[in-house]
């Protein structure tokens, strides 16, 4: 075990073969990256901001976000052949920009589809890029970024768009530019190992493979999204508090009942398995930048609250488990994945994959055996970015919007900010009012009192 740490802490290659190496990718840093050589891991935030944006202010916002965070600059090469680790390297190259006229453009949600089509060319950096709806002439702003899995996770993406927010408007961070941190294996560092709970060897053999990779990466997506009240929101957070559970449990018990309702030819006959990344950021002390990846994750099993097969229900539950007996079973699965040992397992898992083949086609077969499920619900929570940023006001705030290549897969950001719960859908084949009817469910189900229960 000691070995493996040594390996985290210290990996070495040749400086001529690499110039600018900053550092190896950590295991599951490397393991995203291998993933989108053959499929993709690209994901987008985005938000709407009230006040006057140019291009040039935005360029020059861009610029100083670079300044505060080096791993803003960064690329990815390998040194050696395809099965080998990759480094993050140092490049100049700026974050692109697109702009376009809100007047005239499409919808953010076509805008985000087509970014999240576009393969990166991580060789070249960087590994951000950005597109923006200006307004002008009394409309509002619209700010995309899109981020390669291996620079950042859902919970550091709103980092960065707050920094650049604080750019935009003038404001001063506190001038410094943002320590480098480490890979989640090192920052996690030797309390990942004081008590080893996982064998040093291969990992397991799981159980057998459902999910089918052939969704090309360069098909545009689906994104639509769904806005609640803050009526509404506040209604069905406290509801989930009453039945003993949290929105997140409501949200992937209402997914499983929209998809099968929605697109019942594919739901699959055992229930629908729904991934829910954790951020392991909440377990240890806090890192010096919350840039980077610290994503552990949970997968459940789901069923809609009609299912009648027999033998399938939710563990814990008698027969069709109702829509809060389903929704508490499945936050308490998620809950017992927030855990240190959750977390070693999947830095271990990884590392060892890594070292083993970091080939793009051994990464996607390692991932669609060890991470098989057929939909994935990113809950960021009650967002902590502010809404007001000198003479700008954020006004909505959407993501992430995640895109993978899995047959009939479903990917459903949600996020929390100035009181209204927002949903995004993500899909390439999937059907296209699944957030809208989640959202029939969510507000169902929440005003239902016990008596019609």
């Amino acid at each position: 075990m000691g070995a493996l740490l040594s390996c985290f802490r210290h990996r070495q290659t040749d400086s001529n073969v690499l110039s600018n190496i900053v550092r190896p990718l950590g295991g599951v840093e490397d393991m995203f990256a291998a993933y989108s050589d053959a499929g993709s891991m690209t994901f987008s935030v985005a938000c709407e901001v009230q006040g006057e944006i140019t291009e040039r202010l935005l360029r020059s916002a861009l610029q100083s976000l670079q300044r505060r965070h080096k791993r803003l600059t960064l690329a990815i090469r390998q040194n050696g052949d395809s099965k080998s680790r990759r480094f993050f390297v140092h490049t100049g190259q700026d974050i692109p920009l697109k702009t376009f006229s809100r007047s005239q453009a499409t919808s953010w949600e076509k805008l985000v589809a087509e970014d999240l089509a576009e393969p990166f060319e991580p060789e070249k950096g960087a590994l951000l890029r950005t597109t923006a709806l200006l307004g002008g002439q009394g409309l509002d702003n619209i700010l995309i970024l899109t981020f390669h899995h291996s620079l950042a996770d859902g919970f550091s993406a709103m980092a960065v768009l707050e920094d650049l927010l604080f750019a935009i408007s003038g404001q001063d961070w506190g001038g410094k530019e943002s320590p480098w941190v480490e890979t989640m294996e090192d920052w996690l560092g030797s309390s990942l190992f004081a008590e080893p709970k996982l064998p040093l060897g291969p990992p397991p053999d799981l159980s057998i493979v459902r999910n089918k990779w052939a969704v090309q990466r360069t098909n545009i997506p689906k994104v639509t999204s769904y806005s609640f009240s803050e009526e509404s929101t506040a209604i069905i957070a406290r509801r989930s508090k009453e039945e003993k559970t949290t929105v997140h449990g409501a949200l992937l018990a209402a997914m499983a009942q929209a998809r099968h309702d929605e697109a019942p030819k594919t739901y699959p006959a055992k229930g629908l398995r729904i991934m829910s990344p954790i951020n392991a950021r909440t377990l240890y002390d806090k890192p010096s930048d919350q840039v980077g990846v610290y994503i552990t994750s949970a997968i459940t099993t789901s069923l809609p609250s009609d299912f009648t097969a027999s033998g399938t229900a939710v563990p814990g539950t008698d027969g069709n488990p109702n829509f809060w007996d389903q929704a508490r079973n499945l936050q308490q699965t998620v809950s017992s994945a927030r855990c240190k040992d959750s977390v070693i397992a999947v830095a271990t898992v990884a590392e060892l994959q890594i070292r083993r083949d970091a080939s793009p086609e051994a990464v996607t077969e390692f991932m669609r055996v060890g991470m098989d499920h057929e939909g994935l619900l990113s809950n960021l929570g009650k967002l902590s970015l502010k809404e007001q940023f000198g003479s700008y006001q954020v006004k909505q705030v959407w993501g992430p919007a995640l895109r993978t290549c899995i047959d009939h897969e479903d990917t459903v950001g949600a996020g929390t900010f100035g009181g209204r719960l927002r949903l995004v859908h993500t899909t390439v084949d999937g059907p296209l009012n699944l957030v809208g009817r989640m959202a029939e469910i969510l507000e169902a189900q929440s005003m239902m009192t016990t008596k019609d229960r």
